[in-house]
């Protein structure tokens, strides 16, 4: 039988998101975007982004750009509730590390939200390979899931244990 680790969960304000799209986007020059997107979107989720963006550069009329960013922000912030429900503080690494480095938002083939976690994570990030050996590695399910409806996404995460 599987344990329940952790639970999280997150509701984003999507005019917010908007607002932080249109301030740190120039048409053109996406320095300001990849600083904020750095802070929380993994390398891959970042190529996402930018291919969204280069749909439509007018951030506020590209629903599926907004959507996305909300999406990852408000997955990254219940991962990071569920986990402090099963991890210390004191040996968990800052959440931009684990945002940006340990878990990525995606999609099962059929649409579904999901998280992939970064095996590589060790060698990203050494300083906290005792960390994922102890509490990551062949130990941990991460379940996801997401709703929205106008102006609001919420994120829901389960951690549970594999063993």
């Amino acid at each position: 039988m599987n344990n329940v680790l952790g639970i999280g969960t997150d509701i984003v304000y999507i005019p917010r998101i908007v607002g932080l799209l249109q301030r740190n986007h120039t048409v053109g020059d996406y320095r300001k975007l990849k600083r904020i997107t750095n802070k929380f979107m993994t390398t891959v989720e970042q190529k996402k982004f930018f291919k969204l963006l280069n749909k439509s550069e007018h951030v506020e009329l590209n629903k599926e750009l907004i959507n996305y960013t909300a999406g990852v922000w408000a997955a990254k912030e219940s991962i990071l509730k569920a986990l402090s429900g099963y991890i210390p503080s004191t040996e968990a690494p800052p959440a931009q590390t684990i945002y940006s480095k340990l878990f990525t938002k995606s999609n099962t083939v059929s649409g579904a939200p999901m998280i992939q976690v970064e095996g590589l994570f060790p060698n990203i990030c050494p300083t906290y390979k005792e960390f994922y050996n102890r509490y990551i590695l062949d130990r941990i399910e991460v379940l996801l899931s997401m709703s929205h409806d106008h102006d609001y996404l919420i994120s829901y995460c389960l951690i549970k244990s594999k063993h």
